[in-house]
């Protein structure tokens, strides 16, 4: 029982180390929550992806390993500039996403 609670002790050092694969997302130079970067990881990590960008008026997301997306948030779309493709959320998602990303600033371009 006592190897046992070690174990358990042991991994949950490790996730706490390690932020779980958490991922830090900012927009606009803004740090996203925990519960808000994991939100957008889920999102980019859908088998949903289709090659090639949109042309939609987005915000930049950045990680903190430098990868870029944009997102439109009419079209709910997500471009993943280094990789040359883009992912459409349902409406549903979209609506989630949009709830999320407004905290941290417009996501819509006003010029």
């Amino acid at each position: 029982m006592k190897k046992l609670i070690a174990l358990l002790l042991a991994v949950l050092c490790v996730f706490a180390l390690t932020g779980c694969g958490s991922t830090e997302w900012t927009m606009s130079d803004i740090q996203l929550s925990a519960q808000d970067a994991a939100a957008v990881d889920r999102c980019l990590k859908a088998k949903d992806w289709q090659d090639g960008l949109t042309d939609c008026i987005s915000v930049r997301l950045t990680d903190g390993s430098g990868r870029r997306v944009d997102y439109c948030a009419d079209c709910g779309i997500f471009n993943d500039l280094g990789a040359g493709r883009h992912l459409k959320l349902s409406d549903s998602s979209r609506e989630d996403m949009n709830t999320r990303l407004t905290q941290y600033g417009s996501l819509w371009i006003t010029e």
